[in-house]
């Protein structure tokens, strides 16, 4: 049981670090929208020329987002997988922990029974 509190544990903690490792990139991700936003207002006022640039930064934009949003349904998939596998554990301690309950219960009838016969 301790080992199974200790593991998990140690997957929450890992899911923290995880979180945080993806926060740091959505966070780069956003600073780089904005480096293409301000990128692309520049070229739309440079003429033809910068209209490539711009269009060529949209495209950028639009990938850094997609894989902005994708990172964000991933944490939260992981997110859902590591809490439903944290609940299955805990079910499974709680369920542990009834049937030993039951047991002592039993037991405790059988010392009893037992006591009763010896007197």
């Amino acid at each position: 049981r301790e080992r199974e509190e200790a593991r998990l544990s140690e997957k929450d903690h890992s899911l923290s670090e995880k979180d945080r490792s993806l926060s740091e990139k959505d966070r780069s991700l956003s600073e780089k929208e904005r480096s293409l936003s301000l990128r692309e207002h520049a070229a739309t006022r440079a003429g033809e020329e910068a209209d490539a640039v711009a269009e060529h930064s949209r495209r950028e934009a639009a990938s850094l987002h997609a894989a902005r949003e994708e990172a964000l349904a991933s944490r939260e998939r992981q997110v859902r997988g590591e809490e439903d596998t944290l609940a299955e554990g805990r079910r499974s301690e709680t369920h542990a922990l009834q049937e030993a309950r039951a047991e002592v219960a039993r037991l405790l009838v059988a010392l009893d029974r037992t006591e009763d016969q010896a007197r």
